[in-house]
C-alpha cells in the first residue's frame, strides 16, 4: 500500500506492517521524531523501517538558515538523529551517510520524480489518493 499525503490523514491500524519506508519525507509526520513514532506505531513486532533522513553536517551559519527559513533545532547531525532512533524504541540494523555525489544524484532524481508524480497525481487523484499494489 502506498499512502499520497499527509501522515495525519493515513488511516492505517496500528501494528499492520511488516515494513515501513519514509525516505526524505519526514516533514508529512511533521518532525523527525514524529516519523520515527509514526512508523513504529504502523509496524507490527519485529517490523523493520528503513529511514533517511537529513541531517547537519556542521553546524549552520546563520545566514544559510535564514535562507532556508530553517532553525538550527529542526535537526542534529548523524549520530543524533541515530540516537533519536533508540530512544523511539528502534535497534538500527545498519546506518550510513550520503557522500557529496550521491546527494547531487539524489536531488536530480527527485527533481525527475516530482515532474512525474505530478502527473501521476493528475491521472490518479480522481481515482484515489491510497494506491494499492
Amino acid at each position: 500500500m502506498f499512502h499520497l499525503g499527509a501522515m495525519k490523514e493515513f488511516d492505517a491500524a496500528p501494528e499492520s506492517f511488516d515494513l515501513s519506508l519514509c525516505i526524505g519525507a519526514s516533514h508529512a509526520f511533521g518532525t523527525y521524531r514524529d516519523a520515527l513514532r509514526g512508523l513504529r506505531r504502523l509496524l507490527r513486532p519485529g517490523g523493520l523501517a528503513l529511514v533517511g533522513d537529513g541531517y547537519w553536517r556542521r553546524t549552520p551559519a546563520a545566514e544559510y538558515l535564514a535562507l532556508l527559513g530553517a532553525t538550527p533545532d529542526e535537526m542534529t547531525d548523524h549520530a543524533g538523529n541515530v540516537a533519536a532512533a533508540i530512544e523511539e524504541g528502534f535497534t538500527p540494523l545498519y546506518s550510513c551517510t550520503a557522500s557529496e555525489d550521491d546527494w547531487d544524484h539524489c536531488r536530480a532524481a527527485e527533481g525527475r520524480a516530482s515532474r512525474l508524480g505530478t502527473h501521476l497525481r493528475t491521472i490518479l487523484t480522481p481515482v484515489s489518493d491510497v494506491i494499492r499494489v
